[in-house]
């Protein structure tokens, strides 16, 4: 198999090194985030985690990314929703508009799952050391 060489258009403007970010919430408050992502060619990978100091989720959750997202993106990323000491419960990061994405609990209380916005109380109670963690991928604009 042929070795194939990157040059520094593919790699992109970050030089396939994570750098952090600072996002904007709208629904959450309170409580303290990490946040990091990594540009190759056209291609953005992000990481953002947000550990509750209370119960901090007061409705629709939309979280900014670094970059603007192409158009055409729908399921932009991976969440996991997770009850501190408890367990955890799946989510998914949708696009919302060319800079956010909408994150949303997966509900399995019927024959297909669906999606959820997250509450007070969904997909359960808000508290300290309660987290949200987010990965995905999209393609910049």
């Amino acid at each position: 198999m042929a070795k194939q060489k990157i040059n520094g258009d593919q790699i992109g403007t970050t030089g396939g090194v994570w750098l952090a970010y600072t996002p904007t919430w709208t629904g959450i408050s309170g409580g303290t985030t990490s946040a990091k992502y990594m540009q190759i060619g056209k291609t953005i990978f992000f990481s953002i985690l947000y550990i509750c100091a209370a119960e901090d989720i007061s409705g629709q959750t939309r979280v900014t990314l670094p970059t603007a997202i192409a158009s055409g993106s729908t399921v932009i990323g991976n969440v996991k929703l997770t009850n501190a000491g408890v367990g955890s419960t799946a989510g998914v990061a949708e696009y919302y508009n060319s800079t956010t994405i909408r994150i949303f609990a997966c509900n399995a209380g019927s024959t297909y799952v669906s999606y959820s916005d997250l509450t007070a109380s969904v997909p359960f109670t808000w508290g300290v050391s309660d987290s949200i963690s987010i990965t995905g991928a999209y393609e910049a604009a």
